[in-house]
């Protein structure tokens, strides 16, 4: 059992400073143990994951951030960007043809405000309205900063999995009641989701290295072993317009989504 000063080893990993370091994420990456990694999945589904008596799909969520009249969040600005583009009906298209539709953003996932290391999630989507989906959403820096790397928000993503995957049978009650989706048993999908200029920022860096075929090679590992559908997602036509002093959080652009494979084949 862990005590309050405890993380469980998955949300530990993902939390170390070398994923996010340009010149050490790939030597990380190949060192990794994977039959640990399953086993930290298995141990924060089975045992680890805090289980929430209060409601995963906040009624709060309208939209709109409150933000004020300013905000350097844009990766939360994004997400509602993306998630009010759902509820205008605006259909996001996966590269093998299914629909995804943002359903919640900023998905709580502590029981307790003592659930160390614990975060939301960015995005809960629902693939043609039977699956449900973790959407790991990152983008640049206004400034345009490097955000978490590829290895980061794979792994940060697969903890949250892990921990909706325990709680599913609430959520899908959740989901049935509030969205009228049936969701299917399981895993859920996880989906790495950034715009086209944060892949590009990596895939081009001289000192990362040829990161992406071991990424690829690690999700399809993971999908194997957990039986869970992973899919590294790249937008493009990604404008989109802050939401503030009360205003929607818009989309400016299409918004089309592509693997990151096809992308960086196009480079």
């Amino acid at each position: 059992m862990l005590n309050n000063m405890e993380m469980p080893f998955l949300i530990e990993l993902y939390k170390k400073e070398e994923l996010n370091r340009i010149s050490e994420f790939l030597d990380f990456m190949k060192n990794m143990d994977m039959s640990q990694l399953y086993d930290g999945y298995k141990q924060l589904r089975d045992i680890e994951a805090p289980k929430r008596q209060n409601p995963y799909f906040v009624d709060s969520h309208n939209g709109i951030a409150s933000s004020g009249s300013s905000s350097t969040r844009r990766e939360e600005h994004l997400a509602l960007a993306l998630f009010n583009g759902s509820r205008a009906n605006k259909e996001f298209i996966l590269p093998d043809g299914r629909l995804i539709d943002f359903i919640d953003y900023q998905t709580p996932l502590k029981a307790k405000q003592s659930d160390k290391g614990i975060g939301k999630v960015d995005l809960f989507g629902a693939i043609d309205s039977r699956h449900p989906a973790v959407v790991e959403l990152k983008i640049k820096g206004a400034n345009g900063s490097y955000a978490d790397s590829p290895l980061h928000a794979l792994l940060e993503g697969l903890a949250y999995c892990a921990i909706i995957e325990a709680n599913i049978s609430a959520i899908s009650s959740e989901a049935k009641t509030k969205h009228d989706i049936q969701f299917s048993k399981g895993a859920p999908a996880l989906v790495v989701l950034a715009p086209e200029n944060y892949w590009i920022n990596y895939l081009t860096h001289k000192v990362a290295g040829n990161w992406l075929p071991e990424l690829l090679k690690m999700a399809n590992q993971l999908s194997n072993t957990l039986d869970m559908e992973i899919m590294l997602l790249a937008m493009t036509d990604a404008g989109f317009e802050m939401g503030l002093d009360g205003a929607s959080a818009k989309l400016t652009g299409d918004c089309h989504l592509v693997s990151v494979e096809s992308l960086a084949t196009s480079l």
